[in-house]
């Protein structure tokens, strides 16, 4: 047998080289130490660039005094436990110090370590209800300890990461200077595991039987976590101050405008749950007449007015944005006549229709289309058809149905209000109201929230739909028509949910107050809009009366031999649209040359044949026996007989085809369910 060698120990001092080292300790300790040396010059080229730079941030309190948090889900995470980082052997580690990098050290230990950022825990993973769309849910505090909370969209970690920290720091998230910070930074949050998962939201408003607003608070309960997810920059309106029912919701009593506006404020998350296509209300009225005041009286309910109500002056494309942002809720916007006159019908279907552009990807391929479901409530000097026409367009029946014309004016003298509750007058009322809601707002708005949220779903629902049919039958009359019937719906959804305010204990008001006064606004709208019928049938009414009242006198010539007329004054008739007689059975009549009918009375109605069987029904136009000309001798024509659309003046510049008769909003049917 051979003896077993035995290696002598050898100095330190002495060792040369790696055969030296194996000689002495082994091979085991020789690989230790190079897999050792490699991964501190992994770490040491990551830090070099901003070494130098990166504040070493306050001392780590000792391990005593760093008591655990807890995270979004309630479970307790350990201060000061290193987490491993996705490349090399680099460590990361969060204590009540902040975020910290850590190089590696010598036999795998912890080498010195660099401060990234104050606190910022990953509380979750979140995806969409496709699940898609993933990010982080982050918490974190700024340096007044106020609590923030972000899902952060998971591409914002894609790249540089500089929107992803401007974010965190415009936020309050105190971050160490130097873009090796921001890398150290991403590589924390994409590599930080987190158990907990949570459902996304691109856009607030309702999930199942969920509400989450912009700010990420959620109301009502579901089966997972619910939270927010966007990708910064929103602004949120929704503050509280104050006491809004004791100081702003009394002085709305006996006012239609104001109870109106406030009730329409709050039926706004309403209309997913009852089924009702999005839409809204616009007082019209001069200047001075309250209008504005009572769009901020309702804004009030949700936030700040001077957040919350926003101008019409804006392209169709931002304001997708601001109707994404106010989904499942009331969009406040003042002054039409801001946005042009040429866009603004588009976007009022826009807006209504709750869907925006579609667009295409750098490959060219179809994006998702934002959409949203809102209700509009909006003011303006003029009408949507008004405002259209300066532009020279016309209004389509779809766009008055989808935004209700109500008078600002309630027909009192006191301009837009009915009860000053006490003020000399009216201006003094709205500089009250107006002052009175900037220092009062969003104090019932989380209570309306939390009480719709967390009422069974089957009887909301069903007593709504009960106040909507109650009221359609109370305020329509019975042949009207079918766009007639969507906007009483609107009206009747606010006054429900004013009521529904009121049983919730919000308001202050007396049962039926809201209701009575969504009855009285519908009636001026029904008045304003010339009754019950037909959108088209309607416009085109107003179209005709516009061009008699417009050319009555200029552009007919009179037909004065058969002594049906008195002698004319000799004047030129140019740009000649027909013949102006006196009949003995239908007094006045126009005479309209057919070419004029089609190209001018009938402009953008397309069918003048429809156009003649509606003027007829509404008596305006007496038709031939089995046409709607009449055959005319025209003597300044040759004395030949002329087909002719004839007109009674009387119906055209009376009230023919205008029904006013309106229900009274005192005497309802039948008791309203609320």
């Amino acid at each position: 047998m051979h003896a077993q060698m035995q290696t002598a120990p050898v100095d330190p001092a002495e060792i040369s080289d790696f055969n030296d080292l194996a000689g002495s300790a082994g091979p085991e300790h020789v690989r230790s130490r190079i897999h050792a040396a490699l991964a501190q010059a992994d770490a040491a080229a990551i830090a070099a660039p901003v070494a130098d730079t990166l504040s070493e941030g306050p001392p780590s309190p000792p391990e005593a005094q760093s008591p655990p948090a807890a995270d979004s889900t309630g479970s307790k995470k350990k201060r000061g436990r290193p987490k491993r980082a996705a490349a090399g052997d680099s460590l990361y580690m969060l204590d009540a110090g902040g975020v910290w990098f850590l190089e590696p050290g010598e036999d795998g230990e912890p080498g010195p370590k660099r401060w990234i950022c104050a606190p910022l825990e990953v509380a979750a993973k979140t995806r969409d209800a496709k699940n898609e769309g993933w990010g982080r849910l982050l918490n974190w505090k700024d340096p007044d300890g106020h609590a923030h909370t972000w899902a952060a969209p998971s591409y914002l970690l894609i790249g540089d990461g500089r929107d992803f920290a401007r974010e965190l720091v415009g936020r309050g998230l105190e971050l160490a200077p130097g873009s090796n910070a921001i890398k150290r930074l991403l590589a924390y949050v994409m590599t930080e595991p987190a158990e907990v998962r949570a459902r996304s939201l691109p856009t607030p408003g309702w999930f199942g039987r969920q509400y989450v607003l912009p700010t990420g608070e959620v109301f009502g309960s579901g089966q997972e976590p619910i939270v927010y997810q966007h990708a910064g920059g929103v602004a949120v309106p929704y503050g509280m101050a104050g006491d809004w029912k004791a100081r702003v919701a009394p002085l709305c009593r006996g006012n239609s405008r104001l109870l109106l506006a406030v009730s329409a404020m709050f039926s706004g998350p309403l209309l997913r749950l009852v089924g009702l296509e999005g839409g809204g209300f616009h007082l019209v009225g001069d200047s001075s007449s309250g209008k504005s005041t009572a769009l901020r009286v309702a804004a009030s309910v949700a936030g700040s007015p001077a957040g919350y109500v926003r101008e019409w002056r804006a392209t169709a494309n931002a304001l997708e944005g601001v109707a994404v942002l106010h989904n499942d809720t009331t969009l406040i916007l003042d002054e039409i006549s801001q946005v042009d006159g040429q866009q603004a019908g588009e976007v009022v279907y826009m807006l209504a229709n709750g869907a925006g552009k579609s667009r295409a990807n750098r490959a060219g391929e179809a994006r998702s289309v934002a959409t949203w479901l809102v209700q509009t409530l909006s003011a303006g000097e003029v009408t949507l058809g008004q405002h259209m026409a300066q532009a020279g367009k016309q209004i389509r029946a779809g766009q008055m149905v989808r935004l209700a014309d109500i008078p600002a004016d309630a027909g009192t003298g006191l301009g837009g209000f009915e009860d000053l509750h006490g003020t000399e007058t009216p201006d003094a009322f709205a500089t009250d109201l107006r002052m009175r809601s900037e220092e009062n707002f969003g104090t019932v708005w989380r209570p309306w929230l939390d009480y719709i949220a967390g009422t069974r779903a089957e009887t909301l629902i069903l007593h709504l739909r009960d106040a909507v049919a109650a009221f359609k039958r109370d305020v329509a009359p019975e042949k009207a028509n079918g766009q007639v019937s969507r906007v009483a719906a609107r009206f009747a959804l606010a006054g429900a949910a004013g009521e529904l305010a009121t049983l919730a204990g919000l308001t202050g008001w007396k049962p039926g107050e809201a209701r009575r006064a969504a009855m009285r606004c519908f009636g001026d709208w029904l008045q304003l809009r010339g009754g019950a019928e037909n959108g088209e049938h309607i416009a085109l009414l107003s179209q005709v009366r516009a061009f008699f009242e417009s050319h009555g006198e200029s552009r007919f010539d009179p037909l004065r031999d058969e002594g049906m007329l008195p002698n004319s004054s000799g004047r030129a008739v140019i740009n000649r649209a027909g013949f102006v007689r006196h009949d003995l059975a239908h007094g006045l009549q126009y005479l309209v040359l057919p070419e004029v009918f089609r190209t001018e009375l009938c402009r953008n109605f397309g069918n003048a044949a429809s156009a003649a069987k509606w003027l007829t029904a509404a008596k305006w136009l007496s038709p031939g026996s089995d046409r709607p000309t009449q055959r005319i001798r025209v003597p300044k024509m040759g004395g030949a007989s002329v087909w002719l659309y004839v007109f009674n003046a009387s119906a055209v510049h009376g009230a023919g085809g205008y029904p006013t008769d309106v229900p009274n909003p005192s005497e309802p049917s039948e008791p309203c369910p609320f």
